[in-house]
């Protein structure tokens, strides 16, 4: 009877060793990653995030995610045989209007942040302008100022891009005349469509 206690207690005690053996840390990195429409990017594996640029001719809520390589790096020096596993895969279509989050798993899981930025070129220049114009993004308004001489009912449009280059605008601004009040002009891209109001106002040119 002792025997047998002794061998179960034995058992037992071997259990508890092999289930207290911990992983190890194993990192998981993002090594390169390519999108459409891609211009930049920038990976910070301290933060575990990734800046990119991308050009106006991409629709940043439904970028295509071309090329994602990852890598395991052990926290210290050790031989490991080891595939990480990645929640997003290549050839799909990332929403990248928010910071996108994804998990790289090897051991442990960490967590991707991509942060895409895209800049947009945005003018709207007339004939006898003074000065830039003011283009409010968040309330879609224009306004433009024009010397005292400029008849404000014959003003002629020269360049205008209120979204990204590939936009189209009904109607043409460059066929707009007549600014005595606000115009409206729909800006149309990617399937949406802006409504951007321009007013043309007087102002005293420089001495």
């Amino acid at each position: 009877m002792k025997v047998v206690i002794l061998l179960l207690l034995i058992a037992g005690f071997s259990g508890c060793i092999s289930n207290d053996v911990p992983f190890p840390v194993v990192y998981g990195n993002v090594q390169k990653i390519e999108c459409n429409g891609q211009q930049k990017c920038v990976i910070n594996t301290k933060d575990r995030t990734i800046t990119l640029t991308l050009s106006d001719t991409v629709n940043i809520k439904r970028v295509r995610l071309n090329t994602l390589e990852v890598s395991a790096d052990p926290a210290r020096e050790q031989k490991l045989d080891l595939v990480p596993e990645v929640s997003v895969g290549v050839d799909t279509f990332l929403d990248l209007s928010q910071p996108y989050r994804f998990v790289i798993h090897t051991y442990q899981d960490y967590v991707w942040t991509i942060i895409a930025d895209q800049p947009i070129e945005r003018y709207f220049r007339v004939e006898n302008q003074v000065g830039e114009a003011v283009i409010n993004v968040v309330e879609k308004m224009v306004l433009v100022y024009v010397s005292k001489d400029q008849n404000l009912s014959d003003i002629q449009v020269t360049e205008v891009q209120l979204g990204p280059s590939i936009a189209t605008y009904d109607p043409n601004p460059l066929t707009l005349k007549n600014f005595i009040r606000k115009q409206s002009i729909l800006v149309n891209c990617f399937g949406q469509t802006e409504k951007w109001e321009v007013g043309v106002f007087y102002k005293e040119t420089d001495g």
